[in-house]
């Protein structure tokens, strides 16, 4: 029954109240695929060539803004209605911690970290600068006010039963390209150190 119920909520898409885990993932899928893009079209502006930037061994992903989009969502889904400053100050804060947290965590596990902010003014550690939390509050507002209503009306468009098909099947291949993902930086870090493969995978 526990479970049952935990389903039955999980693909919930008629609570005002609450964000289901289904609307979430969906949330998920979609910024991972906008923000690789984003990050392609970025990198060829800044450096006039093309590179890829997935976070993942397969796929088109940028999974930090798969991330940065749960975040924005479970935390500022409620604040339609509230002043703009309000908005803005919140998910500043909440993007800068989040960053930050990234940041330090990758670095603990990985031995390496994806940004350095080391030569813009005020920065905390290189991990996050002001500048880059004025864009997150700046991000959460126009998150709340126009991206966030138009990605879930867009995911309450799919049919129920074809949305539970694709959530099965894209959460068990994020599964595995994540692993997949995690070993192959372990391995990258190993081949630096000159440590041999222990087995063909």
């Amino acid at each position: 029954k526990k479970i049952k119920k935990f389903f039955f909520f999980f693909f919930d898409l008629d609570g005002k109240n609450h964000i289901s885990g289904y609307e979430l993932f969906g949330i998920f899928m979609i910024c991972n695929v906008l923000g690789y893009c984003i990050e392609m079209v970025y990198g060829y502006i800044t450096n006039g060539y093309w590179e890829s930037r997935q976070s993942l061994v397969i796929g088109p992903f940028g999974l930090a803004y798969g991330l940065g989009g749960i975040l924005l969502s479970v935390f500022l889904y409620k604040d339609y209605n509230k002043k703009w400053w309000k908005i803005f100050l919140k998910s500043m804060l909440l993007g800068s911690i989040a960053e930050y947290i990234m940041s330090l965590g990758e670095e603990l596990v990985f031995g390496h970290v994806s940004w350095d902010y080391s030569n813009i003014p005020l920065n905390l550690n290189g991990r996050i600068c002001l500048l880059y939390s004025i864009y997150w509050g700046i991000l959460g507002l126009v998150w709340v006010k126009i991206i966030y209503p138009l990605f879930i009306k867009f995911i309450h468009k799919i049919p129920i039963v074809l949305g539970k098909i694709l959530f099965w099947a894209l959460f068990i291949f994020m599964f595995f390209d994540i692993i997949l993902s995690c070993e192959a930086v372990s391995r990258h870090q190993q081949r630096q150190m000159d440590i041999p493969a222990q087995n063909s995978f």
